[in-house]
């Protein structure tokens, strides 16, 4: 295990950009989505088709972004591939794990709002008040997921892409480093590993690890709302 605060040979990817646009490219259509879905809960109509077609859309949102930051990890660090390397990766996109790993989970998260709203309902509340509160709740929900998708799609894109094309990759954890910055994401700042391999490495504390344990460690994501993003480098 390659865990390291030492920065390595930087070729560009030092912003985060890709990631930032293949999130901005979905939150709307997503947080409409998810928005329906709440009125359709209220108004006890097909919650079940509701909550696939919020799944389904992650799902395919993961296989989009999966090709698109491949593309974008080719162009910067410039990785020697022929065309028939770059077709056998479109044809390996693989978004299995992610459904398998997110289905339940994600379904698990719906169902919980689904009871908090009737809940509410049940109490009294106003269907006003209800959507306002969870426009909330659907905006956290939407850029926690997105989020996560998008940076899962990052990281497997490149553990393919070294695979096919023979060249060590690294990752990078990158913070945003303001004063909203949290003390998991701080520490976390520079650490840089091999694609294939957790953020959790030997020299993070426990207490850090414990945090980063909900995801793997496999993604620059410690937190709901966390604003991190990863970047890559080559031996």
């Amino acid at each position: 295990m390659r865990t390291t605060r030492v920065s390595p040979k930087w070729i560009a990817l030092s912003s985060g950009d890709s990631q930032k646009e293949l999130f901005e490219k979905h939150y709307e259509e997503f947080f409409k989505l998810l928005e329906h879905y709440v009125l359709v809960v209220l108004d006890s109509g097909d919650i079940y088709s509701a909550r696939s077609r919020v799944i389904g859309y992650l799902i395919d949102m993961y296989s989009v972004s999966f090709l698109e930051e491949v593309a974008f990890i080719l162009d910067e660090l410039g990785v020697p591939v022929t065309d028939q390397d770059i077709v056998n990766i479109q044809n390996s996109v693989d978004t299995s794990a992610f459904i398998l790993s997110n289905r339940e989970r994600l379904s698990g998260i719906l169902v919980t709002h689904e009871q908090n709203i009737l809940d509410l309902v049940a109490k009294g509340h106003s269907r006003e008040e209800i959507v306002e509160k969870y426009q909330k709740e659907m905006a956290r929900l939407a850029t926690s997921e997105l989020h996560m998708g998008v940076e899962k799609a990052s990281v497997q894109g490149a553990k393919l892409l070294e695979a096919v094309s023979g060249t060590s990759l690294y990752k990078t954890w990158n913070c945003v480093g303001d004063d909203k910055t949290c003390t998991t994401c701080l520490v976390m700042n520079g650490v840089t590993v091999p694609v294939s391999h957790s953020f959790i490495g030997e020299d993070v504390e426990a207490s850090i690890a414990s945090q980063l344990s909900y995801v793997g460690g496999e993604i620059t994501y410690a937190h709901p709302r966390c604003r991190c993003w990863v970047t890559y480098s080559t031996a």
